[in-house]
């Protein structure tokens, strides 16, 4: 974890199965074949590595479930209502904290997408809910309130990135590559379901390898380009289902 993490300026992590419940401290409620044990221990040690080395961290859906259980939080393991079956569309609104991050880029009533079957229970230690579901108070967002920069969504940006200018907003408030990262999340998504870890590896890497060539071609074009800068400034792992 050391390794990869030393690499890149800011950790995300994504959607995917549900998180063990062995790691807050519980049985499994439900029967489903829905998990990953082998992610779970990989992005555990990825996220205490990030945490030690006070990088920044962003965490969508799956991503903040288990960040909240990595800090000390609970999960919910089976909710109903909160998933919609079209995942380009959107299924309830926001209610967002004022003063907070996500106040600065979402408007209370923001519609957003939901395709979760867990959520969060108990909010770790240090960490505060900045937007909720107003239909039955879910946690839809959360941020760190000390030092370490840490930024938890519960709904899925890169499916409403295209065509919401908060969604877009999202990415360049994180300095995520502007050019075409809708596109390259899609493709990991499409690409990546039902893979295990290890194939996880090979297919990011090389879908950031075309994606670093095209952003730095931009970058380059756009007098942007910097070779006295990290070449990881913008590189993340991100991991989908």
């Amino acid at each position: 974890a050391k390794d990869y993490v030393d690499m890149v300026d800011k950790l995300i992590l994504s959607g995917g199965q549900h998180v063990d419940p062995r790691f807050y401290g519980q049985e499994k409620e439900i029967d489903s074949d829905d998990y990953s044990l082998a992610r779970d221990q990989f992005e555990l040690a990825l996220i205490k590595e990030a945490l030690r080395q006070k990088k920044p961290i962003f965490a969508v859906c799956r991503g903040m479930q288990l960040l909240n259980v990595a800090l000390g939080g609970s999960l919910h393991q089976s909710i109903q209502g909160h998933w919609q079956e079209d995942v380009s569309g959107t299924s309830h609104s926001l209610e967002v904290r004022p003063n907070s991050r996500v106040s600065q880029l979402f408007q209370a009533g923001t519609q957003i997408n939901s395709l979760h079957r867990q959520s969060i229970k108990d909010l770790a230690p240090g960490l505060v809910a900045t937007a909720h579901d107003p239909r039955d108070g879910t946690i839809e967002a959360y941020e760190s309130q000390g030092q370490q920069s840490i930024l938890g969504i519960q709904w899925h940006p890169e499916f409403l990135a295209k065509n919401c200018s908060h969604n877009q907003k999202l990415t360049e408030h994180l300095q995520i590559l502007p050019f075409h990262f809708p596109d390259i999340l899609h493709i990991l998504f499409r690409d990546l379901h039902n893979r295990n870890i290890i194939d996880i590896h090979f297919i990011l890497f090389e879908q950031i390898q075309k994606q670093i060539q095209r952003s730095l071609k931009y970058l380059e074009f756009n007098g942007q380009f910097h070779p006295s800068r990290p070449f990881c400034h913008n590189l993340y792992f991100i991991f989908m289902l």
